[in-house]
Order: C-alpha cells, then structure tokens, then sequence
C-alpha cells in the first residue's frame, strides 16, 4: 500500500488496472472480485521437514524459480513458513494468499477424470501468538492442498498475531505456517510463489446505463458500445 500507517484497503470487484500495450496504448483488465489489500509484507519464507528450516525467500521472490514448501520427504509436522513485516499490527481483515505451483515444461498435464478426488494431505494453518502456535479456521483452500494454483483465504489474526525470530531468519517478524498433519501425496508439492495482493482479472472494459440497440430477429446480430 502507498500508506503504511492503515492495515488493509478494499479493491472493489471491476477495478480496472491497466498494462503497457503497443504503441503506448494501455491494455486496460478489470478485477473478477474483491480484494483486502494488506500493507503488511511477505519479506520471508522458510520450510521446515520435521528437524530442520530451510530458508526459500529468493525462490519464492524470483520468478521462474520453485521450492518445496515441506521439504523434498513431506510429512506430518513439516511446515511452511511465512514471514511477514508490518510497521503497525498485523490486519484482522480477511487474508488472501495467492499460490502458483510449479508447473515442468517437459512434464505432461494430468487429464482431469472430472471426479471429486479428496485432497492428498490434511493441512493445518496456524499463526504464532508470543508463546504458541494457534489454529487457524480457513474460509476456503482453493490449492486443495497445495495440489492446484488456488487462493487461501482465512481471517487474520490482527492483535492477536507477535513478532518472533524463527527458524534461520534473523529478522523479528509476523509469522503465518501451513503445517502437515496427514500425508498420502505421491510426490511432494513444488511452489513457485505465494503472493498477497493478488486477485485474478480479465482483459475486458464494462459499460453501464448504454443502450445498444433492438434486435429484429436477424441472427449474429452485433451491437457495439460507444468508445471513450
């Protein structure tokens, strides 16, 4: 946020944001839904398989790069770590973070059965409070398990979050993780990024109150909107 005095803001559904197009024209998107932007930020992120952590800042910061967020052997009690650095309290508002896996360029996609399949390892979203972790009740979990690109939306936990140094980051910060309490996956999940702030949009520019015009019956017929 351009503020950093205020935890969170509203992006209202149908922002339009805009990208450089050819020619200095811009390429105008409008956001698909809401989003809470947070001013806190994600400055640190770290796996933990069990014994010990394992810094993956850089990889979640530099695209084309990936990491395992629970190690290469996941299982019950891995972790991933995400730190985050906030000058004033961590927001109450709802948190949304954006995963992206990582996808081979040489692998085949896997075809889709269509069938509701369960998800391959029970996650467990906690926030650290000064003496423990706590258990976070998730609004929705669109990785389904880190096995898909999905967003993670839960309330944050504001005041009730602390600052700790954890693991091998020696900055004191807010910590979030996402900890393994089953497992069955059959090879473990690789992450490209986590964003915050993050909402998808569409290449598309949406005029209200036009009349376009009657239709007489006459198929495929078209009706363009005004430019402005």
């Amino acid at each position: 946020l351009s503020r950093q005095d205020i935890p969170s803001v509203i992006v209202p559904k149908g922002t339009q944001v805009a990208a450089a197009g050819g020619a200095g024209t811009p390429i105008l998107f409008e956001t698909d839904e809401a989003l809470v932007a947070i001013a806190a930020a994600l400055t640190a992120v770290q796996s933990f398989d069990g014994s010990n952590y394992t810094v993956l800042t850089n990889q979640n910061a530099n695209p084309g790069q990936w990491f395992y967020p629970f190690g290469q052997k996941t299982q019950p009690s891995s972790a991933l770590l995400l730190g985050f650095s906030s000058s004033i309290a961590f927001p109450a508002d709802q948190i949304n973070l954006a995963v992206n896996l990582f996808q081979d360029p040489l692998s085949q996609p896997l075809l889709q059965s269509g069938a509701v399949i369960p998800p391959p390892a029970t996650l467990v979203w906690e926030y650290w409070n000064g003496a423990a972790w706590v258990s976070i009740n998730l609004d929705s979990d669109g990785t389904r398990a880190f096995t898909q690109d999905g967003h993670v939306l839960f309330p944050g936990p504001g005041t009730h979050l602390m600052q700790a140094r954890i693991g091998n980051v020696t900055d004191s910060l807010y910590w979030l993780r996402c900890r393994v309490l089953t497992s069955s996956y059959e090879m473990p999940p690789r992450v490209a990024a986590v964003r915050t702030n993050t909402i998808r949009a569409t290449q598309a520019l949406t005029f209200t109150g036009e009349v376009l015009g009657t239709s007489d019956g006459t198929p495929n017929q078209t009706f363009p909107a005004p430019l402005r």
